[in-house]
């Protein structure tokens, strides 16, 4: 019995001895597969992940740089509606500049036609001779002869109670009955004695068109 025993013993001895030795070069090659199929499936994993990432990151960019596109698109056309507008106003303005101009100039040649028939007149009843008639600035001035001084303060005074606004004596002096000369001494004239005078009357002198002002310094330029 005992002689059958020992070879089993010995062979379980020698079986383990050669598991001990083998085992670490098989535990080595476990774990050196494990680490690679490790190694292989955490690269497949972050790449598929680094995949996924670049694809969302593209999608994200593409998705900005079309809401970037459509944010321009927007901006243009609000500053194109902007610049309508301005262009609008400006031209409004500018027409209503005009209209402002052209009102003035026809209250202009009106008032300077009112003036005119009012001269006239006056100048026929008060048997007056009118020599010239110039607006200067804010001031009307007509130059003219006068039968006499009454005949020239009448007429004076009639003339401002028709026109509605004061006319001014600037300056006056007594010719000779030749109507050639006049005297030195005006005060010494009698009242029978012609008299050469110099009225004046307040003028608002309309602005000329801006197109028109442009226009003549453009040629002035040049």
């Amino acid at each position: 019995m005992f002689g059958g025993r020992r070879p089993g013993i010995e062979g379980l001895v020698m079986s383990t001895a050669f598991n001990l030795l083998h085992y670490p070069t098989l535990a080595q090659q476990q774990r050196r597969r494990h680490r690679g199929w490790t190694g292989s499936l955490g690269m497949v994993v972050g790449c598929a992940a680094a995949w996924v990432l670049l694809q969302w990151q593209a999608a994200k960019t593409e998705e900005l740089q079309a809401e970037q596109v459509q944010l321009q698109r927007t901006l243009n056309e609000r500053n194109q509606r902007l610049k309508v507008l301005q262009a609008q106003r400006m031209q409004a303005q500018t027409q209503g500049l005009q209209r402002q101009q052209l009102s003035q100039i026809a209250q202009h040649q009106h008032s300077w036609v009112v003036w005119h028939e009012a001269l006239l007149a006056e100048a026929q009843r008060g048997n007056l001779r009118l020599e010239r008639l110039q607006a200067q600035g804010d001031k009307l001035e007509l130059q003219g002869n006068a039968p006499s001084v009454a005949a020239m303060t009448a007429s004076r005074q009639h003339l401002a109670d028709q026109s509605g606004q004061p006319v001014h004596l600037a300056s006056w002096a007594a010719v000779d009955t030749q109507g050639d000369a006049a005297t030195a001494r005006p005060s010494q004239a009698s009242p029978a004695t012609p008299v050469s005078f110099v009225w004046q009357a307040a003028w608002t002198a309309a602005q000329p068109p801006t197109d028109a002002v442009g226009a003549a310094q453009s040629k002035g330029a040049r």
